[in-house]
């Protein structure tokens, strides 16, 4: 990305230098947190990659009507072809971990955290086993699944049904600590 087309682009994110900063770093961060959810490695550089295409636009001439949108359309066809390239390895330089920018909590969610460890503290264990298991597990989720019914003896419906009780438990007790800070 040269200067001149990263220039372009903090233009196009606002005329307040500050508030460009402000959203570039926002849409780098809401990219980088796309690429997260689809378990991508590299998500910071395939966020930059992006950024990088979307700047080449602009200095091509295009006309983008919402920056943002257009990014997210971007990361769709990079994640497709990052999926067409399996086991891709990069060999990071020594300052590759200084350049990620990380969301830091809001006092807010700092406080929805501690009020589902609590919540989660107050299940049994057996329930948290299950929950643990069904979410947390290795490798394909599937058969991970499928070996939770298999040790339990029941089948993969049933589990699924537990699991959405459990959840709806959870998800009272966050309720009634948000009403009722003090239990």
């Amino acid at each position: 990305m040269s200067r001149e087309s990263f220039a372009t682009l903090l233009l196009k994110l606002g005329d307040d230098p500050f508030e460009a900063g402000a959203r570039y770093e926002a849409l780098r961060s809401r990219l980088i947190r796309y690429f997260m959810r689809r378990c991508l490695d590299f998500p910071e550089d395939l966020a930059d990659n992006v950024l990088d295409r979307l700047t080449r636009r602009l200095a091509e001439g295009s006309e983008i009507d919402s920056l943002e949108g257009f990014a997210l359309g971007i990361a769709r066809h990079v994640a497709m072809e990052q999926a067409a390239k399996p086991f891709q390895v990069l060999d990071p330089d020594g300052t590759f971990f200084y350049n990620i920018s990380a969301d830091l909590p809001t006092p807010d969610e700092d406080e929805k955290i501690a009020r589902m460890e609590q919540c989660l503290k107050c299940l049994a264990a057996e329930d948290l086993a299950l929950l643990e298991g069904y979410y947390l597990s290795e490798g394909s989720q599937i058969s991970a699944r499928k070996a939770i019914a298999d040790d339990l003896g029941t089948s993969l419906g049933s589990i699924r049904q537990r699991i959405f009780f459990i959840r709806r438990k959870l998800r009272q007790c966050i309720e009634r600590r948000t009403r009722n800070p003090g239990l």
